[in-house]
């Protein structure tokens, strides 16, 4: 397994200082408000690949197309790869045509997006999918939208409390120079955190088909993803 390097990205420009002084009822003493913001990033390389796969049904009886969905779904549980999703929809098959509203038959959906470790999985979905395919013929249908590599949450959780740790450490460093610098004891009293994850696109599912015996499906290119984790910091010292 090949090992990637993380780094992070310091902004080394000197925080932007706002005083604000005030004068205390009871004291004769002068506090002084400062307030920065911290920012730190780092690239993050995605663990999985988020395969969205949408599964139709179409029968004349509303029963029979549930019994198709529960099989596929039953399939799809047996594969043992982790999915989301396997949300399911059944109505009538109603379509417009010289402005009368024709129905026949009921038609139903299920759809899962599929986190894979490695694209050589993606073979064992379409496979597991096309031997239904084969059984109902053309009362079933499959598409594969965007499949796209992806930050797992995990992984996505694990980076954004280090960058809260690295920038606690900066703003204790920064109190002590503070300190030294008004000649007063500075206090931290808020750290107000405002975290930025990279974004996923939502799966939009098209109308693509795989018709084949055997199916080996493209892989995506994997590309870095940037998390930010930024924080406005209250120090009074006095």
């Amino acid at each position: 397994m090949k090992k990637f390097l993380f780094i992070i990205i310091v902004f080394l420009s000197l925080p932007l200082i706002t005083y604000a002084d005030e004068q205390e009822d009871k004291k004769d003493e002068l506090k002084t408000k400062v307030l920065i913001t911290v920012e730190e990033k780092q690239e993050l390389v995605p663990d999985l690949l988020a395969v969205p796969v949408e599964i139709s049904a179409l029968s004349a009886r509303e029963s029979d197309v549930l019994n198709m969905l529960g099989v596929v779904d039953r399939a799809v549980r047996n594969i043992g790869i982790s999915y989301r999703g396997g949300n399911y929809n059944v109505y009538r098959n109603c379509w417009w045509e010289k402005d009368r509203q024709k129905c026949s038959g009921f038609k139903g959906e299920v759809r899962y997006v599929f986190e894979l470790d490695t694209p050589n999985e993606q073979s064992k979905i379409f496979d597991a999918i096309e031997k239904f395919k084969e059984k109902f013929g053309n009362e079933m249908r499959y598409s594969i939208s965007n499949p796209s590599w992806i930050v797992s949450e995990k992984k996505l959780s694990q980076e954004e409390n280090k960058l809260k740790i690295s920038i606690i450490d900066r703003i204790k460093d920064f109190r002590e120079t503070l300190s030294s610098k008004l000649e007063k004891q500075c206090k931290i009293t808020l750290i107000d955190y405002n975290v930025h994850r990279p974004s996923f696109p939502f799966p939009v599912y098209k109308a693509i088909t795989a018709e084949s015996d055997s199916i080996v499906a493209p892989q995506p290119r994997k590309e870095e993803k940037t998390i930010t984790v930024k924080a406005t910091v209250e120090y009074i010292c006095k």
